[in-house]
């Protein structure tokens, strides 16, 4: 409000939930941008650059579903009978990780304007009574404690629950297709340390950054070498399939008045 740019660098978030506020960053692309896996390059118009990926993914109470006697490997899977009730998400019109979960059940099911991807999105959260919670963190929280057999949510925090020792718990990527979407980083518009900034986001995506970042914690590298620790599910076993970004992001309002539209019959 006082016009007064008090920080160089924001990092990081998926660029759907920037790009209303593009005008706030510098268009700027990064020396190690050629060396980025191809869906993750800057295509030398884009303020931001991708600093991580993060999957869109299942988590599942294992306890629970033996109990059931059901297996869970894919979106299809979720609209059995013994999971009506049992179904976590946060609310797709507000939480930016369930509206990335979205897209990706639309894409996997069939596409964002296709009737029988949004059929599916109406039989899951309707006829499946999914329980919305506060927030993204309650999903899987939810699920390991529990509350709910399985939670849709994103990878890094599931993980996280695995490599601290929880046992009773599986992250599933969905055998119709799993989005990796980019968190971004950017540099804000009139930073006072702008060459500092651009030396940052040139760091962040570096060969050494990128494996640190790969091999010591919970989230994945967007360099075109796959760098591996062991808690992490190699690419080559999920299946991928990939955003169309451009028109999420000219029809996100579209689309999240479609899922509210579906949520007011729960």
């Amino acid at each position: 409000e006082t016009g007064n740019v008090t920080v160089d660098i924001h990092w990081a978030a998926d660029e759907t939930m920037l790009s209303a506020n593009r005008d706030l960053f510098e268009v700027y692309v990064s020396t190690e941008n050629d060396a980025m896996m191809p869906q993750f390059q800057n295509d030398g118009t884009n303020c931001f650059n991708s600093a991580y990926a993060e999957p869109n993914v299942m988590i599942v109470n294992t306890d629970m579903l033996k109990e059931l006697g059901i297996e869970v490997n894919g979106y299809a899977d979720l609209l059995q009978p013994e999971l009506v009730g049992k179904i976590a998400s946060a609310d797709p019109a507000s939480s930016s990780s369930a509206f990335c979960q979205l897209t990706n059940m639309l894409l996997a099911m069939g596409g964002y304007e296709d009737d029988a991807a949004w059929q599916y999105v109406q039989d899951l959260f309707v006829g499946q009574q999914v329980a919305i919670t506060s927030g993204s963190s309650a999903v899987y929280k939810g699920v390991y404690n529990g509350e709910y057999a399985v939670g849709l949510t994103y990878e890094d925090p599931c993980v996280t629950l695995i490599k601290d020792g929880a046992t009773n718990i599986k992250v599933v990527y969905p055998v119709e297709g799993t989005v990796f979407l980019p968190a971004q980083i950017g540099i804000v518009k009139n930073a006072k340390n702008v060459e500092n900034a651009k030396a940052f986001v040139d760091f962040m995506l570096s060969e050494e950054a990128q494996r640190f970042l790969a091999e010591n914690t919970t989230s994945r590298n967007v360099r075109e070498v796959e760098y591996k620790n062991d808690v992490m599910t190699p690419l080559a076993d999920i299946k991928l399939i990939y955003e169309d970004s451009d028109y999420v992001i000219a029809h996100t309002s579209e689309l999240k008045e479609k899922v509210q539209d579906i949520m007011m019959d729960m």
